[in-house]
């Protein structure tokens, strides 16, 4: 009986995770446009600099890029619970607080904002905006902005 509710468990997984692959959703899938992001900064990004995205997007950029990123799986992030909090009900739910939001990506040492869709997701934050970022990468609906001093 045991062995038969373990193997109902992988039967679940597998069935959920075929059904993300059918419909090319997140995580399974991301947009040629993210991709092409990931891409350039594999290219471009030294590898001591460190890139702010969501915690989704976290995940999934070192994979790709082998590169450094602020906040990606829980278990592998120190303080894992307040950069989630900074990050999405600070840096990217809101368009204000430019000055806090300067002076916090420099004290964190963020060097790159990796935006697609799931950062849009969290907040009204609009980067093209903001004096402090300058758009390094842009493709469809996906930029990359880098930290300005």
């Amino acid at each position: 009986l045991m062995i038969l509710g373990l193997a109902s468990t992988n039967f679940f997984i597998l069935g959920l995770d075929s059904g993300l692959i059918l419909i090319q959703a997140f995580p399974m899938y991301i947009s040629r446009d993210e991709y092409a992001g990931i891409q350039w900064l594999k290219v471009n990004s030294k590898d001591d600099e460190l890139i702010l995205s969501s915690s989704a997007m976290g995940n999934i950029i070192p994979a790709y890029a082998g590169k450094n990123v602020y906040i990606g799986h829980g278990h592998q992030t120190s303080h894992y619970e307040e950069k989630l909090a900074y990050v999405s009900y600070f840096f990217f739910f809101g368009n204000g607080a430019d000055s806090q939001k300067q002076a916090w990506l420099k004290k964190e040492g963020i060097n790159y904002v990796f935006f697609g869709s799931m950062e849009k997701f969290l907040g009204l934050f609009k980067p093209k905006e903001k004096p402090y970022l300058k758009a390094v990468f842009e493709q469809g609906e996906m930029a990359i902005f880098k930290v300005i001093d």
